[in-house]
């Protein structure tokens, strides 16, 4: 495509400026002859000028009352006269000088990249006065249709910034329960923490119980045996004491015992009972050898 560096915004332009010079050469006689012939195809060389013919056909007048937002351009400087009664002096000088910078442009061969193809051109194709009729009041009916839809969109986009609106306020207040629910979950799960902890030192609690329980009867036991155990070292010590006290009186006792016994058998008379049978005779009690005189041995 034919364009200035290759770039995005000179093809954009080169195909504007095409689109409205094919529209130019369809509906103007001789329009694409003069382009292919007088301007070898440069199309942005014919649309100026074209627009430097337009510039000295037309009136600002004209163009400010067919069109009422350019009220605040009278001072622009195309068209070049104000209006077709008044005698402007500046007209010409400025058609001249627009003549001069043209020409300068077309000299120099500036623009020669915004060259167009004879095939991309269409031929002029005569229309009747009743196509074009036909044509403007299709134009008018799509104008309504567009003005329409336009105020159907228009519409349809208060409405839907008004939706945009309730949805934003909406989602703020959303947000806001969001972030109380998320303060809330905390705080739950600090609770829920704080239960779970008594929980379960309250099933440890018993145990732990038991366990002390078990610990003071551990530890009475062990005072009451120590206390038996000390009680019982005293026994002996006591007996091992009295053990020693009475061993060296033990000969003493035993001799004397026998002495008293020697003299009971010899003092006592020997007489056997008469028509008696022979009974078993019992000895006496005789005294433990170890024990003292004077204690009698257990029955």
């Amino acid at each position: 495509m034919p364009a200035a560096n290759g770039s995005h915004e000179s093809g954009t332009i080169y195909k504007a400026c095409l689109t409205f010079v094919q529209h130019i050469t369809q509906t103007a006689p001789y329009a694409r002859q003069l382009l292919v012939e007088g301007f070898k195809g440069n199309i942005a060389e014919f649309i100026l000028f074209i627009h430097f013919v337009f510039s000295c056909l037309h009136r600002r007048s004209d163009l400010l009352d067919r069109s009422p937002e350019l009220d605040g351009e009278r001072d622009r400087p195309f068209p070049f006269a104000l209006d077709r009664t008044s005698r402007d002096p500046r007209a010409t000088a400025q058609a001249l000088h627009r003549v001069r910078d043209l020409r300068r442009l077309f000299i120099t061969n500036a623009l020669r990249d915004m060259l167009a193809r004879a095939e991309d051109l269409p031929k002029y194709l005569p229309i009747s006065q009743a196509e074009l009729i036909l044509e403007k009041q299709r134009l008018e009916l799509e104008l309504n249709r567009v003005r329409a839809d336009g105020k159907h969109q228009s519409a349809r986009l208060d409405s839907l910034q008004q939706q945009f609106l309730q949805q934003t306020a909406e989602r703020d207040h959303l947000k806001a329960e969001h972030g109380q629910l998320k303060d809330e979950c905390a705080r739950l799960e600090h609770e829920r923490a704080l239960l779970q902890q008594r929980l379960d030192s309250s099933r440890l609690e018993p145990v732990v119980r038991l366990w002390k329980l078990a610990l003071s009867a551990l530890r009475s036991l062990k005072q009451a045996s120590l206390s038996r155990w000390h009680n019982l070292q005293s026994t002996l010590r006591a007996l091992v004491s009295a053990n020693g006290r009475a061993r060296p009186q033990l000969p003493e006792c035993v001799s004397d015992s026998a002495d008293t016994i020697v003299r009971t058998v010899n003092t006592e008379p020997r007489q056997k009972p008469r028509n008696v049978a022979a009974s078993p005779r019992i000895p006496p009690p005789l005294r433990a050898p170890h024990s003292p005189p004077g204690v009698r041995p257990p029955q």
